[in-house]
């Protein structure tokens, strides 16, 4: 951190994989201080020729504070203040500009050469297991380094990735090394809550606020006071609400709707997204400050299909958590596996084991049916449409995955899936696709059903 308060930019690089610090360096190439060298790593750098600039120039041309060099996720931001003399790249003056490259810029008669000098930051890669996390791919050897790393500091950090790649596992491994562990860890699903209550489910209310607000409720950030606060699918908070939550962030205080008090919280914050928070940003739809605040640290979190060599590791451990029997897993039934573009990650391989375990509960044998394999959808199992034995009648028998988890956390979130999807079907085809009519018959918000939708993979 700065002392205004500003941290450094880590980021993943994409190419590599790799944990990188987002740094610029800063040369005097000609003026009087002409030789000097000088890194920007964190925050901004004041130039100008008073004493109370982050670099002082003793050219007579420069005003005392004369620019202001901001780091920012895709460059330098290039702000002049509003100087006698002015700022210039070429004969170009500049106002407020991003730069993305190496430049030259003219204060007076001092020429300063900008150009990214990013350091790579040196992680531990010896670990093939996270908590309940494996992988021996080095993306994933690499993120376990930069999650054990980064777990002791209070940075924000954001887990970007694909649906059912990890992201919730890794944000609790953050908390559980923290200094925060005793403390609580809250779990906020930006993209399931209506969205007439995302502002009460984060921040609270008090009684009377509004219609079913029988009491007063203290929201996420005061439950997670002191601990860590996930925000998954961060990318779903709506555009109204995103003030609220960039001044939570930086002034570290809640207002519960309906109140007048202010309550100051202590929560680390981790958010989650499978959105790309960039195109989000650029389309106006997400705040760039609010980005910034929350990308403090970036992490991506690879697809399976990116790291398919992770496949045999992760098919034993999985089968482990789901049932007590042994299980022996031929060559046959890996190739099978490999053959999958796993658009629902790790969560869409578990659930095809727990479905396979259950259609078979007496075979020490993972039989998968090529047939089943290339019409599952994107993230949770589609329910009895996988097929499975039938009843006296000839009707279809049902088998849920959930039904060989072991784990009561983890059963529970594929029953949910599983009745989510059957239902959200029935209610679609009882209205002929018309997701609004559909959405008042259920009693909720269209936009939260068309989130449903999407995060199930349900086509028409």
């Amino acid at each position: 951190m700065s002392e205004r308060g500003d941290s450094t930019l880590v980021y993943t690089d994409i190419d590599s994989g790799r944990l990188r610090v987002r740094r610029w360096r800063v040369s005097v190439t000609e003026g009087p201080e002409a030789g000097q060298r000088f890194y920007l790593e964190r925050g901004s750098l004041i130039i100008g020729s008073g004493s109370s600039s982050d670099l002082m120039l003793t050219d007579p041309r420069i005003s005392r504070a004369h620019v202001e060099l901001r780091l920012r996720d895709k460059g330098v931001q290039v702000r002049d203040l509003e100087s006698t003399n002015g700022t210039y790249q070429g004969t170009t003056r500049i106002t407020d500009s991003l730069l993305q490259g190496p430049t030259v810029l003219r204060l007076g008669s001092t020429k300063l050469m900008l150009e990214p000098a990013d350091t790579e930051v040196a992680v531990d890669t010896s670990d093939i297991k996270l908590g309940p996390l494996v992988g021996q791919s080095a993306p994933m050897r690499r993120l376990f380094g930069t999650i054990k790393q980064i777990a002791a500091s209070d940075v924000s950090v954001l887990l970007e990735g694909e649906t059912g790649t990890g992201k919730e596992e890794l944000a609790d491994q953050l908390h559980q090394r923290s200094r925060r562990a005793s403390k609580s860890f809250v779990v906020v699903d930006c993209g399931a809550l209506a969205a007439g209550l995302v502002e009460s489910e984060l921040f609270g209310h008090v009684r009377g606020a509004f219609t079913g607000a029988h009491q007063d409720r203290e929201g996420a950030f005061e439950q997670a006071d002191g601990g860590t606060i996930f925000l998954d699918e961060i990318g779903e908070l709506p555009a109204d609400l995103q003030p609220k939550l960039l001044r939570a962030l930086e002034q570290r205080q809640v207002r519960r709707v309906g109140d007048n008090r202010v309550r100051h919280v202590n929560a680390r914050v981790v958010a989650a997204t499978s959105r790309d928070l960039d195109e989000e940003v650029n389309a106006g739809r997400f705040r760039p400050d609010l980005f910034y605040r929350l990308a403090v640290v970036r992490l991506r979190v690879p697809p399976l299909r990116e790291r398919i060599e992770d496949l045999d590791q992760l098919v034993e451990t999985l089968i482990a958590r789901i049932t007590d029997r042994r299980v022996v897993v031929t060559e046959e039934a890996i190739g099978q596996l490999r053959e999958h573009n796993w658009p629902g990650n790790v969560r869409e391989l578990r659930n095809v084991l727990a479905h396979a375990l259950a259609m078979r509960p007496d075979s020490d044998m993972l039989e998968l049916p090529t047939l089943h394999m290339v019409d599952l959808p994107g993230v949770d199992l589609p329910g009895a449409d996988l097929g499975g034995e039938a009843d006296a009648d000839g009707a279809p028998r049902h088998v849920s995955a959930a039904a060989e988890i072991s784990d009561y956390r983890e059963a529970k979130k594929v029953a949910v899936a599983e009745f989510e999807i059957e239902y959200l079907r029935r209610l679609l085809d009882r209205h002929a696709w018309n997701v609004s009519a559909a959405a008042r018959e259920a009693g909720v918000d269209r936009n939260y059903l068309h989130r449903l939708i999407k995060r199930h993979g349900i086509k028409r």
